[in-house]
């Protein structure tokens, strides 16, 4: 028979007393937990085992993987209410952001890579993070929503005079740009400070072209070797001088590749406007024209020149064979 049973028959019943649970996350350990990393599961665990070690009954905690995840949830959303209440907003403000893939771990995400969007303020003497807010798409639209509503959620967006991005067109776009859109939103225009390191990427890009010829992948042959051998160079003792001497070495070695390209290709086209069919004899070995275009051509597999000048000088060898081959 159960204590309900006896409410009614037994005047004198009492219900036995509900135990209270204790409360075993405080907000300096839900932070500390926070800054290593440490999954709600094994939280549980490393506090069930702590508490074990100092003589405390586990059965008299409030302690399941529910409990510390709704515990942990709390405490964040009440500092950052405590951040946004002491955050002093009078001054004036740069606004950054840059889009991000990141895991999905919030709200039970399967961890698959999202596109987050953190959004970051900078004043004279303080930086503040406004938030990681999750984009559905990484366009120009998106971001300009998400950048706005985290400073309308702090309280800031009269006092934002300037706005700091990369140069990729989502942002950059004058119609659909996420700075045009962010400009329009706040009805006013904005200092725009393009990030100095995409410009100067965009410089460097013109000159190595200018010397190298265009690339064909972001991995460029000759930088993958010096990447590679970065540890056998001797670090203490280089010099800029030793640099900018190899540097040169290679930029003449260069332009003498193209140099000898060209006086190919000028005997070449004389071959061919002098000697369309070169017929070829067993004894001379001879080849034809259409031999020749089928061996490589050393300008266009320059993007796959790996620095060895070996390498280079078995390109244009078998080049000037082959023209003295067809040269009657």
């Amino acid at each position: 028979m159960s204590y309900l049973d006896n409410i009614d028959t037994d005047p004198d019943f009492e219900p036995p007393e509900k135990k209270k649970m204790k409360t075993c996350v405080s907000q300096d350990l839900s932070m500390a937990l926070d800054r290593g990393g440490i999954s709600n599961a094994k939280a549980t665990m490393i506090i069930a085992a702590t508490a074990s070690s100092l003589g405390h009954p586990i059965e008299e905690l409030n302690l399941s993987v529910s409990t510390i995840r709704r515990a942990r949830m709390k405490i964040r959303k009440c500092v950052a209410n405590e951040m946004k209440a002491s955050f002093s907003s009078d001054d004036y403000w740069v606004v950054h952001w840059d889009g991000k893939l990141l895991p999905d771990l919030t709200d039970g995400g399967s961890g698959q890579l999202v596109d987050r969007l953190p959004v970051i303020i900078s004043g004279k003497v303080t930086e503040q993070l406004l938030g990681a807010p999750k984009i559905e798409t990484g366009t120009g639209a998106s971001q300009a929503e998400a950048v706005y509503k985290c400073l309308v959620d702090w309280g800031v967006q009269d006092n934002v005079v300037g706005m700091c991005f990369d140069t990729t067109s989502s942002n950059t776009g004058h119609k659909s740009g996420a700075c045009t859109l962010v400009e329009r939103k706040l009805g006013r225009p904005l200092m725009n400070l393009a990030c100095r390191h995409h410009v100067l990427e965009l410089v460097l890009k013109a000159a190595f072209e200018d010397q190298f010829g265009t690339s064909t992948s972001p991995q460029i042959p000759m930088f993958e070797k010096f990447r590679r051998e970065w540890h056998a160079l001797d670090h203490k003792n280089i010099t800029m001088e030793q640099i900018s001497a190899q540097m040169s070495n290679l930029t003449q070695m260069m332009q003498q590749l193209m140099e000898r390209q060209d006086q190919q290709q000028l005997a070449i086209n004389s071959l061919s406007l002098n000697q369309p069919n070169v017929a070829a004899t067993p004894q001379q070995n001879r080849g034809t024209m259409e031999d020749f275009f089928k061996l490589p051509d050393p300008i266009k597999v320059i993007p796959k020149f790996d620095g060895s000048r070996k390498q280079l000088t078995a390109w244009l060898t078998t080049v000037e064979n082959t023209l003295e081959i067809l040269n009657p």
